[in-house]
């Protein structure tokens, strides 16, 4: 499994101006909370740990935590698609090479595409 959530958090007092000062109103609303919950939190600098990442995730912390993560694992499929196109291009010399050798009507022919065959006849 992967944890993409962080490791610590900032505080309540560090992620509101972040934010743009929401009103309690509005923090009240995303959160689904009531505005005095609110109050509450901002005079003690604590909220709980779910309502702390929730306004994590729509901080500019936690976007840019998302960014370098998809980042990331673009790199990774970018470079694994580099990985399996040199493979084909590996292949596909090698069966050339075995292409060049020539048809010798063999069952196991080193052929992609042998030539189709009447009467025992290419």
């Amino acid at each position: 499994m992967k944890y993409l959530a962080p490791r610590s958090l900032p505080a309540l007092s560090q992620l509101l101006p972040i934010l743009g000062n929401p009103s309690p109103r509005e923090i009240a609303r995303f959160l689904d909370v009531t505005e005095r919950t609110v109050y509450a939190w901002k005079a003690a600098d604590r909220a709980p740990k779910a309502a702390i990442l929730a306004l994590f995730w729509e901080s500019s912390y936690g976007l840019s935590s998302l960014d370098a993560e998809l980042h990331n694992t673009a790199m990774v499929h970018k470079r694994h698609a580099e990985s399996l196109a040199r493979h084909v291009v590996n292949l596909e010399c090698r069966i050339a090479r075995l292409e060049k050798i020539g048809s010798f009507g063999s069952a196991n022919s080193p052929l992609l595409n042998p030539p189709l065959l009447l009467n025992g006849v290419s």
